[in-house]
């Protein structure tokens, strides 16, 4: 509750860019679900979004431009389908 009503603050005062990190943490599926749909109407108002993430599929869905980051240094950088296209050689077989 605190993070929409935060982030809801923060819309009202129509800043230029917006720093999230792990906005979706703690959330259930239905206020997850509200809080991207938000941000992608600030997408839609061209404001910049620098959103920190574990979750894959956020990334996904809302970047423009994604940067993994492995201790410290950018493994990876490029658009969502770029980086798919480019992982989807990495394959593995696990035996139990």
């Amino acid at each position: 509750m605190r993070q929409r009503v935060q982030l809801g603050a923060r819309a009202g005062e129509r800043p230029p860019a917006l720093f999230l990190d792990e906005p979706t943490s703690g959330l259930d599926v239905e206020a997850a679900i509200e809080f991207r749909e938000r941000i992608k109407e600030f997408r839609h108002e061209r404001r910049s979004i620098v959103l920190c993430t574990h979750v894959l599929a956020e990334a996904e869905e809302l970047a423009d431009d994604v940067v993994v980051i492995q201790r410290g240094k950018i493994v990876a950088h490029g658009t969502p389908a770029q980086l798919k296209r480019s992982s989807q050689g990495d394959q593995y077989r696990i035996r139990l």
